[in-house]
């Protein structure tokens, strides 16, 4: 979907591809970071009570949207302003040298949503154990085993004799 809609022609998105445009910032967890604190700032609502109020278009017709942005918070609201950005780049700016791509609500939609969910950690841990070929995923999980047991068998061999000593019972 990111390539159906233009965004690596001109975005690198979280160099994992290899390939991706300069012309756009790079989207990876260091810039939706930063859009994020810009997003949640009081500058930024400012920003927008200020552009609702200018009869300008295409900016007076996304009124809604920006009302809609605004009553959301935190990761929400960058999921919000990505799905807006996406289907018409000058819903919050005045000057914005994204073109618009055309692409449909669902489609902003889905893009937003994976671009905010690789900030979720549980998530991210999950996209990089799916990359991991099988043979290491496995190899991870018997070694994790294998430990795990004989750091059991350790702690047991240390424990066992203390607890025997500390209750008095004695092997036999």
């Amino acid at each position: 979907m990111l390539q159906k809609n233009g965004c690596v022609s001109c975005h690198k998105i979280f160099g994992k591809w290899g390939f991706g445009g300069t012309v756009g910032p790079e989207i990876n967890e260091t810039t939706l970071m930063r859009l994020h604190d810009r997003l949640n700032s009081e500058e930024y609502e400012q920003w927008v009570v200020e552009l609702n109020e200018m009869d300008r278009q295409p900016q007076a017709s996304f009124r809604a949207q920006r009302a809609e942005l605004l009553s959301a918070s935190g990761w929400d609201r960058v999921q919000f302003w990505i799905r807006f950005r996406i289907q018409e780049p000058l819903f919050d700016s005045l000057d914005s040298q994204m073109p618009s791509h055309g692409a449909s609500g669902p489609e902003a939609e889905i893009i937003a949503k994976y671009l905010v969910s690789i900030m979720d950690p549980e998530i991210r841990e999950q996209r990089l154990l799916a990359r991991l070929p099988d043979s290491f995923r496995l190899k991870h999980i018997a070694m994790s085993l294998i430990i795990g047991g004989a750091g059991g068998a350790v702690l047991i061999a240390v424990l066992l004799p203390m607890l025997r000593k500390r209750t008095g019972t004695r092997s036999q």
